[in-house]
C-alpha cells in the first residue's frame, strides 16, 4: 500500500518542528525517525564493546552498506566508498590528483562556493565558465563547454554539477561527459543533489569521479555521501588524513581508519530502506514534481514575479527558483540582503527557505520533499509579503 505523503506523513515519520515551515529540504535533508533510532542502536553497540566495533563490526557494516549504495547509483561495488559529504569527497579527489600549476580546472559560475574554494586551493589554474540566465537549451550549455574546451587545451579536469546548488539547474550531464571525453578531460561530477533526486547509472554515464550526498534526498543521517572512482584512477586516490589504512586497496582506505564515529555512514542502508518504503522514484517523483509545479505557480501569482529563467529541460525535478518581489528593506539586491531576508523569514515567521542573490536579483530557491504540502508554500508566500 502506497504511503500518503504530506503533513500527516511528516508528523508520523519525522521529528521536524510542527510549528516550523520547511521549504529547504535540499540544504540539510530530513532524517526519518526510524533512521535516527537505528543510529542510536549502533551507538549503543559501539559503547557496549568498542573493541568489537572498531576491529570487526564497523568494517563489516560499512562494506555491506557500500555494496547497497553502489547498486543504487549503478556502479560496481569495488568502485564506490562512503565519505562524510560531497565537499569532503571533492577535496579528497583534488588533493589526490596533484594537478600541476600549468593544468587547468574547468568549473562554472554556478559551481558550489565551497567547491570553488577547493579548486582554487589545489594549485592549478581555475577557469570559470559563465552560464548566464539566458541559456535557451541543453544544446546551448553543451556548446559552451565545447567552446571552452576547444579554446583551453590545457584543461585536465572539469568539475560538473549535476544539479546546481544556487540556481537549481539540471545540467545535461551525459552530453557534457561526452564532450569532455572527446577532449581527453577528466570529469568529476558534483552530484551533491543527485542520489534520491535523480535516478543514476554511473556505469552508463562513465565519469572519472562522482560524489553524491546521501543525507539530502535519500533520507540518510547527515554526514553521509558516496564517492565513485573509476578503476583506472583508484591507485591515486587516498584520504586526506594519513592513517592505518593508507596503503590498503582503494575500498579499504575509506574511511581513513582513525578512531571516530562512523555510525552515520552505517545508517545509509536504513535511509535507502525508507526511500524504498516510500515507493522509491516511482511514487516520490510524481508527488514532488506536482507539488513543486503548484508551489512555483502559486508564488509567482502571489508575488507577481517570475519563475526560473531556465527552460524546463534545464530545471531540477524537486527544486526551482522564483524571483522575490522587491522590498525596500532588502534593496539593493546583494548577498548581504539575501542573507538578511532569509534570516528575517525564520526569526519573524518560522519559515525556512533559501534566498539567493543571482543574476542581479533576489530569488527564492524552493525544495520539495514528500513531507511538504501546499500549506507550507502558502505560508512562505504570506511571510515574504508581510516582511
Amino acid at each position: 500500500m502506497q504511503m500518503e505523503f504530506g503533513k500527516a506523513f511528516k508528523e508520523k515519520y519525522f521529528n521536524l518542528d510542527p510549528e516550523a515551515v520547511f521549504c529547504n529540504h535540499g540544504s540539510f535533508g530530513a532524517v526519518p525517525k526510524s533512521v535516527q533510532q537505528y543510529r542510536i542502536e549502533l551507538l549503543e553497540e559501539v559503547n557496549r564493546h568498542p573493541d568489537s566495533w572498531f576491529r570487526r563490526n564497523s568494517v563489516r557494516n560499512l562494506t555491506a552498506v557500500a555494496a547497497k549504495i553502489s547498486q543504487f547509483v549503478g556502479c560496481d561495488e569495488e568502485d564506490a566508498v562512503l565519505v562524510d559529504n560531497a565537499t569532503t569527497g571533492i577535496s579528497i579527489l583534488l588533493h589526490s590528483l596533484k594537478l600541476a600549476p600549468s593544468d587547468r580546472i574547468l568549473i562554472t559560475s554556478h559551481t558550489y562556493a565551497a567547491v570553488k574554494k577547493a579548486a582554487n586551493e589545489c594549485g592549478a589554474i581555475v577557469h570559470e565558465l559563465d552560464i548566464e540566465a539566458k541559456v535557451s537549451s541543453k544544446e546551448s550549455v553543451v556548446g559552451m563547454y565545447r567552446q571552452a574546451l576547444s579554446v583551453h587545451n590545457d584543461v585536465k579536469l572539469a568539475i560538473v554539477d549535476h544539479v546546481t546548488s544556487p540556481s537549481a539547474m539540471l545540467l545535461p550531464l551525459a552530453e557534457i561527459v561526452e564532450a569532455c571525453r572527446e577532449n581527453d578531460v577528466m570529469i568529476l561530477v558534483d552530484g551533491a543533489h543527485s542520489p534520491g533526486h535523480i535516478p543514476l547509472d554511473l556505469k552508463a554515464l562513465d565519469p572519472d569521479f562522482f560524489v553524491g550526498n546521501l543525507h539530502k534526498w535519500l533520507f540518510c543521517t547527515r554526514g553521509c555521501a558516496v564517492m565513485y572512482v573509476k578503476k583506472v584512477h583508484q591507485d591515486r586516490i587516498t584520504p586526506v588524513v594519513v592513517s592505518h589504512n593508507h596503503y590498503e586497496p582503494f575500498q579499504k582506505r575509506f574511511p581513513d581508519g582513525s578512531t571516530r564515529d562512523y555510525t552515520q555512514l552505517c545508517c545509509a542502508s536504513k535511509g535507502l530502506e525508507f526511500f524504498e518504503q516510500c515507493g522509491g522514484f516511482e511514487c516520490i517523483t510524481p508527488y514532488n514534481v506536482k507539488l513543486l509545479k503548484w508551489a512555483t505557480d502559486h508564488l509567482i501569482k502571489q508575488w507577481k514575479t517570475q519563475g526560473s529563467p531556465f527552460p524546463e529541460e534545464l530545471q531540477a525535478p524537486f527544486m526551482s527558483l522564483v524571483m522575490l518581489p522587491p522590498k525596500k528593506e532588502y534593496l539593493p539586491p546583494s548577498e548581504a540582503s539575501a542573507n538578511r531576508m532569509m534570516s528575517d523569514l525564520f526569526s519573524q515567521f518560522n519559515v525556512q527557505s533559501v534566498v539567493q542573490y543571482i543574476f542581479g536579483n533576489l530569488w527564492c530557491r524552493l525544495s520539495v520533499q514528500n513531507y511538504n504540502c501546499k500549506e507550507d508554500f502558502e505560508r512562505l508566500a504570506e511571510a515574504v509579503l508581510a516582511l
